[in-house]
């Protein structure tokens, strides 16, 4: 139990320091910031210094806003009545942050277009098609697929063996 625990806390810090400089609207590169050590030669805990000299207002009172729903959604209101209950809080933070997005635009408030979802949108149906593309199935014999395929299985199930110990 004291194992599971520790791996799932250590999990958790791991996340919560890597979401720390998008709380505050600070994403200069997103590929490979996964790891601890980036590809631009920052680490997680050198980016939360950086983030220091491009906070963004905006993004950082959303995210205040929206932590805030989230807490008192749960411990609060859903107390207080049956219709919390059947609205989940996630929900409402995002529909505000896209009311807050939509009022803020060119206040000095916005948060910049960067951060947003990029979603493409087709002009027509054979655009709609080409979007799609078909897996390269060459590389099914390379071993080092077979490898990694082997390796994310084996943690998907511990994961999986984890949370539900977790659970109980």
């Amino acid at each position: 139990s004291s194992v599971i625990k520790g791996m799932l806390t250590g999990i958790g810090i791991i996340i919560i320091l890597k979401e720390i400089p998008h709380f505050f609207g600070y994403d200069k590169d997103a590929i490979g910031d996964f790891a601890y050590n980036q590809m631009d030669g920052q680490t997680t805990f050198s980016e939360l210094g950086n983030m220091m000299d491009y906070i963004s207002p905006g993004a950082t009172l959303i995210a205040l806003i929206s932590l805030a729903i989230l807490i008192l959604w749960d411990r609060v209101l859903t107390k207080k009545a049956s219709i919390f209950k059947l609205i989940q809080g996630p929900l409402v933070a995002v529909v505000l942050g896209i009311v807050f997005f939509s009022f803020t635009t060119g206040t000095g408030m916005e948060i910049s277009k960067e951060h947003l979802v990029q979603i493409p949108v087709p002009e027509d149906f054979s655009s709609f098609l080409g979007q799609f593309t078909f897996p390269n199935w060459s590389a099914i014999t390379t071993s080092g697929i077979w490898v990694t395929a082997f390796t994310i299985a084996l943690v998907a199930s511990l994961e999986t063996l984890l949370c539900v110990e977790a659970t109980d």
